[in-house]
């Protein structure tokens, strides 16, 4: 079984959207999303090659997935906190 530990720097007062927005932050370079919905929308809208295209969207969707189990793990992390 594999174990990746994360840490990042929040500071008070402390809440779930700072949380989440540190941990985002962290994971992705600046700009990040904008380049992948950049690119998105350039191939939604025949701009690039079909092969081309696949690849954008694909890229863009897997971020969108990634980024929603953070923010699940993130709010899971936060009530275990919270409750404390």
């Amino acid at each position: 079984m594999k174990c990746a530990v994360y840490e990042v720097d929040v500071w008070k007062p402390l809440s779930e959207d700072k949380l989440t927005e540190a941990v985002i932050t962290a994971m992705y370079p600046a700009n990040y999303e904008q380049k992948l919905m950049n690119e998105y929308n350039a191939a939604k809208m025949g701009i690039y090659s079909e092969e081309k295209a696949k690849a954008c969207t694909a890229r863009y969707e897997s971020y969108l997935t990634e980024r929603e189990q953070l923010k699940a793990q993130v709010s899971k992390d936060w009530e275990a906190y919270d409750k404390k």
